[in-house]
């Protein structure tokens, strides 16, 4: 999925925990297959914690919009502490993190393509 600054940003991911659940840290896994604009994913939890912003491996060019074969593959983990989360409905928010200055054209804005978000 590919996610862009200003069209489809942020994206929000609802889930359930039980009281017993919420007693141990868990870790975001989020495997980028290729970014532009220094973009990389940036992590809030419950509107209450955010993850350090880890530096970008983003290409230097267009490739989203392009279309690219080989990307700059990368797996970021975010630890998210026990404290961030409550029994019952829990809500992840993705951004796009960029010190990038987006242009007029959306669709060239900072972005990030996942191919794969694992909670655990």
């Amino acid at each position: 999925m590919a996610q862009f600054r200003g069209v489809n940003d942020p994206i929000t991911i609802s889930f359930s925990l039980t009281a017993a659940q919420t007693k141990v840290s868990r870790t975001l896994k989020i495997g980028i297959t290729l970014a532009q604009s220094s973009g990389r994913s940036s992590v809030t939890v419950n509107g209450k914690w955010t993850a350090a912003v880890p530096a970008s491996v983003a290409v230097k060019t267009r490739g989203v919009t392009r279309g690219v074969i080989v990307g700059n593959y990368k797996l970021y983990e975010y630890i998210i502490p026990s404290s961030a989360l409550v029994a019952g409905t829990n809500t992840i928010k993705l951004t796009v993190a960029s010190g990038a200055t987006d242009p007029s054209e959306k669709f060239l804005a900072s972005s990030v393509v996942f191919d794969a978000l694992e909670l655990v």
